[in-house]
């Protein structure tokens, strides 16, 4: 009870010395008995407020790290959880992409494919639609009456089919030049731009033909068929009669130191010939019946070197002269003035050289054709 009481004082005594220490007015005045145990109380009160203060302090320090530890529950479960939703948002938003993009892949593949299948299914229509329309443009073109351009074009396409034939088959230098410079005449009276390359390569094969060396041919044609007239008046070669010698003065010979036998021997021997021929060996005269046929073998050759000449066959020219020459002098008569006129128009004959490097001149006539192709194939 005195425990009780004494703390039951003791609030009242610390209210009087936060007071100021006074007492109470109309208060009793402590008797001086009691003031040890005051004193005693006062240090109790001391060291009980020193471990509340203690307390005090461990309960605000237990308070503030609550406090932490709540505040960084409410961080973690505000923004670490947010952003772990945040991020779960995101990859499940970047696998939606993902697979948005396949099937975007997918489809544009798809869409490429039908519509490269519908391209070339409207190209080749288009095409075939064009080629339909050149064949009918080019079908109502040929059935329309040829222009006087046409017409010109046709006379040029074969003025050069025939220039080039004269020159391969004739080599006929002369007149392939001729039809080589009417083509272009006509060429230029048309003046046609789109024909300059023609016109260019006309020039260029005339140029050409201007470098070759020109034959008369007609010339040596005709000197041929002159030589053929004179076959048959050649004279043949005949043995010739050496007669005895005479005596000068005319008296008979003189007897006198010659015997029966030497005389018999001089006549005999006056009777003979003895001559000298060359390597060649002796060749025998013809026969009167085979001065014919000596006849049309020459004039045989002479045909055949008018053959030569006219394909420039150079080897069977010479070949020609050369056994006609032969021929003549074997069998004729070369001491005759028509037999040696006649040999030396067949020398001046073979002195002539045939063989000679043509040049191309079918270029112009396929650039020509190429653009008649063209114009056929694009009327305007």
């Amino acid at each position: 009870m005195d425990e009780v009481e004494g703390q039951r004082s003791e609030p009242q005594e610390l209210n009087s010395k936060l007071d100021g220490g006074q007492p109470e007015r109309g208060g009793k005045q402590p008797e001086p008995g009691n003031q040890q145990p005051m004193s005693a109380s006062k240090q109790e009160i001391e060291i009980r407020k020193g471990s509340s203060g203690w307390l005090l302090l461990f309960v605000f320090l237990i308070a503030i790290s609550g406090l932490g530890v709540s505040g960084y529950l409410a961080y973690v479960l505000v923004y670490i959880a947010e952003d772990s939703s945040e991020i779960t948002a995101m990859e499940l938003l970047r696998s939606e992409m993902r697979e948005l993009e396949g099937s975007v892949r997918l489809q544009q593949s798809s869409f490429n494919e039908r519509f490269a299948t519908e391209f070339a299914r409207q190209d080749s229509k288009r095409l075939e639609l064009e080629k339909n329309l050149v064949e009918g443009m080019n079908e109502a073109i040929n059935l329309a009456p040829p222009g006087a351009r046409d017409w010109k074009l046709a006379e040029v396409e074969y003025l050069l089919r025939i220039a080039n034939h004269r020159l391969l088959l004739e080599k006929d230098v002369r007149g392939t030049i001729k039809m080589l410079k009417s083509a272009d005449q006509i060429l230029r009276d048309l003046d046609d731009f789109s024909l300059h390359s023609v016109r260019a390569l006309i020039a260029q094969e005339l140029q050409q033909l201007s470098n070759v060396r020109q034959l008369d041919l007609q010339g040596m044609f005709l000197s041929i068929e002159a030589l053929k007239s004179d076959v048959d008046g050649l004279p043949l070669r005949f043995p010739q009669y050496i007669a005895d010698k005479e005596i000068s003065d005319g008296s008979l010979p003189n007897s006198e130191g010659h015997t029966v036998l030497s005389e018999l021997l001089e006549t005999l021997s006056s009777m003979f010939e003895f001559r000298e021929y060359s390597d060649e060996g002796f060749k025998p005269m013809l026969l009167p019946n085979q001065a014919s046929y000596l006849e049309i073998n020459m004039r045989l050759m002479l045909e055949r070197a008018q053959l030569a000449l006219l394909k420039r066959d150079d080897m069977l020219f010479h070949k020609s002269l050369a056994s006609l020459r032969l021929w003549m002098l074997r069998y004729l008569n070369t001491g005759s003035g028509k037999t040696q006129s006649m040999l030396s128009s067949i020398d001046s004959l073979s002195e002539v050289e045939l063989e000679a490097v043509l040049p191309e001149v079918s270029s112009s006539l396929n650039k020509l054709l190429e653009q008649s192709r063209q114009i056929s194939l694009d009327p305007s």
